[in-house]
């Protein structure tokens, strides 16, 4: 009897040792998923910075500075609820000394544009791929930010769809737009 119940007891040491290790495994990966995101987010930010200082498209700069106010949202809501979870996130200089990592390298001048719209389309699927892997990790209100933020990540990729056809054509709008010229909002803000 009391060799059954020494193994019993290594045996719960045993599993709340690997609970324990399990735990901080998913601790490392969601860190690193949070802090890739919202390094993702800070080269959406400076990359829709020039292009609205380099852009010749109304249509890119309108939707470049938009881009800057929903990243720029987006990454202080994400660093508000992973703080309210001890999660580390990263800043603006740890982004810099990293060696800015995501950030958009034109060709040249005359096809910035069309370079920005095909690295917005990139940058958008892989944002939506990331951020589902960082919805399903199971923390109820990380999962309700990620799933309403997937939508505005739908939302802008639509956008830059639409962007991308009117390059296709090879017809660089000028005309002024509105934000409401693109495609229906989504019911969430950020």
């Amino acid at each position: 009897m009391r060799t059954k119940n020494i193994v019993l007891i290594g045996a719960a040491f045993a599993i709340g040792f690997l609970l324990t290790k399990l735990g901080k495994r998913q601790q490392a990966d969601i860190t690193h998923l949070i802090e890739k995101a919202i390094y993702k987010g800070f080269a959406e930010i400076k990359n829709s910075k020039l292009a609205v200082q380099n852009s010749k498209s109304t249509n890119i700069k309108i939707f470049a500075q938009r881009m800057i106010d929903d990243h720029v949202a987006m990454n202080q809501k994400i660093t508000e609820i992973t703080r309210s979870k001890n999660i580390p996130t990263p800043t603006i200089d740890n982004y810099i000394d990293s060696g800015e990592p995501y950030l958009l390298n034109p060709a040249s001048d005359e096809f910035f544009d069309e370079d920005y719209v095909d690295y917005q389309l990139t940058a958008h699927n892989d944002l939506v791929k990331l951020f589902k892997k960082i919805r399903d990790f199971g923390d109820p209100e990380i999962q309700v930010f990620f799933t309403h933020a997937l939508e505005q990540l739908g939302h802008h990729l639509r956008m830059a769809q639409d962007l991308a056809d009117t390059f296709h054509t090879n017809n660089i709008p000028t005309s002024p737009l509105k934000n409401t010229d693109f495609v229906e909002e989504p019911n969430y803000k950020v």
